[in-house]
């Protein structure tokens, strides 16, 4: 199976971004954020930015529930991130709208977005008062 997303941790900028493309079902989620969360260069409290404009859609099948489930593990104990979420589709759009409900209650500050500059500054908000 070919990688369907591409992570860039850029501690300059206190921000991590990941690009997806193609299909994505939650096989290739839970891949990505196990390599993200191995990474030597990992800080769990840098925002992190998901973009999914070049996925044909999240996979219909994406089951969130488990996902979520497999999330709140992950992040036990963990403090509080902010997580912009871009997307340009109706089915993008509703699975991240279920997601940030369900996201509440991992600690998580979620945000959708269409536009990837606001994502950005929103993003990087908390790193551009901490150093500046």
């Amino acid at each position: 199976m070919d990688k369907k997303y591409l992570i860039t941790i850029r501690k300059d900028h206190g921000l991590i971004e990941i690009r997806f493309c193609g299909r994505l079902e939650v096989g290739e989620m839970i891949a990505c954020l196990t390599e993200l969360y191995g990474r030597e260069d990992f800080d769990p409290t840098i925002p992190t930015i998901y973009d999914f404009r070049d996925c044909l859609a999240i996979g219909y099948r994406m089951e969130v529930v488990p996902f979520v489930k497999w999330l709140e593990d992950l992040r036990s104990g963990l403090g509080k991130k902010k997580i912009g979420v871009i997307v340009d589709s109706l089915n993008q759009k509703f699975l991240v709208k279920v997601f940030i409900e369900l996201a509440k209650g991992l600690n998580l500050e979620v945000e959708m977005f269409e536009d990837p500059k606001k994502c950005m500054s929103w993003a990087m908000t908390d790193f551009k008062t901490k150093n500046y």
